[in-house]
């Protein structure tokens, strides 16, 4: 049913919003709906779903929140949109990197202090049961 009742055009517009190649999209759902339940995927309806999410994906904004989410650009714009959008989505990209690099030396710098915890815990009980092991050895 879902397959029958399936919104191609929504679905994508938003796998172009997503900067997956169309083929990626449909590939999915063709399998998924014609390979396991013969019924075949609207392909008009997928081209202009996708052409109409490329428009908004191939512009220099939508580039660099793109790319400050972390998104993997993989050549889907023309090259003539690829002029324009490249530099916001490098710019995106790196603050997106710097962010993650920033994130991950505080969970390093929370770790070594965890350690730290750690290895005072254990000289603390190492302390406890050589003072414990003595008070056995004078009984």
């Amino acid at each position: 049913r879902e397959c029958e009742s399936f919104n191609w055009d929504q679905s994508d517009y938003l796998s172009a919003l997503k900067g997956n190649p169309q083929e990626v999209g449909l590939a999915h759902y063709y399998k998924e709906c014609s390979e396991k339940h013969q019924v075949l995927p609207n392909d008009g309806q997928f081209k202009t779903g996708y052409d109409r999410g490329l428009k908004i994906f191939c512009t220099p904004s939508y580039a660099e929140k793109f790319g400050h989410e972390g998104g993997e650009y993989v050549g889907i714009c023309s090259a003539d949109q690829e002029k324009e959008i490249l530099k916001p989505y490098a710019k995106g990209i790196n603050i997106f990197y710097k962010n993650r690099v920033a994130e991950l030396e505080r969970e390093v710098k929370a770790l070594k202090n965890r350690i730290s915890s750690l290895e005072s815990e254990k000289s603390n009980l190492e302390s406890n049961l050589s003072s414990c092991q003595s008070n056995l050895n004078r009984l």
